[in-house]
């Protein structure tokens, strides 16, 4: 039975992933060309992907998280499984970040690409958490600010 539910959540995996790049790679969305995660499934490079490459993508998954070739999925091998994958996600968010940091793509970022990529944001950031306009931020505008941005993000630990 665990087996079986790792296996669903490794399907469910790969069905979300499918989803999510049939939806990047709609020609109307104005973020651009075809996502990455379409080129991993469209194997044959004919810009569509077929049934036959969403499960032959399922079972290269499957295979690559049976790591002991057992035929199945033990919890070990999915958490295993799921940490690589997240690494590697960490990896491409980094490797994009700096890129749009790097703004004359000769790999280094200089204060002044940084000071292009955050024009404005700084400056709008400090005059909404300065509540009382003196140009100074105190602990209780910092700690207010804190909290709206963590009710605004939905997150807990977003700093300033």
């Amino acid at each position: 039975m665990r087996r079986l539910s790792i296996a669903a959540l490794l399907s469910l995996g790969v069905a979300s992933f499918v989803a999510t790049a049939l939806a990047q790679n709609d020609p109307g969305r104005p973020d651009g060309p075809a996502s990455p995660r379409l080129e991993a499934f469209d194997t044959n490079g004919d810009g569509a992907i077929s049934m036959a490459e969403i499960e032959a993508g399922r079972d290269a998954r499957f295979a690559e998280a049976d790591t002991n070739s057992d035929g199945g999925i033990s919890y070990e091998e999915f958490v295993a499984q799921s940490e690589q994958r997240r690494a590697e996600r960490q990896i491409r968010r980094q490797e994009q970040m700096f890129a749009r940091l790097d703004a004359n793509a000769d790999g280094l970022v200089t204060p002044d690409e940084m000071e292009a990529r955050g024009k404005g944001r700084l400056e709008k950031m400090f005059e909404q958490a300065d509540t009382d306009q003196d140009g100074v931020l105190s602990a209780e505008e910092l700690e207010a600010a804190k909290e709206r941005r963590k009710h605004h993000k939905g997150r807990k630990d977003r700093r300033l």
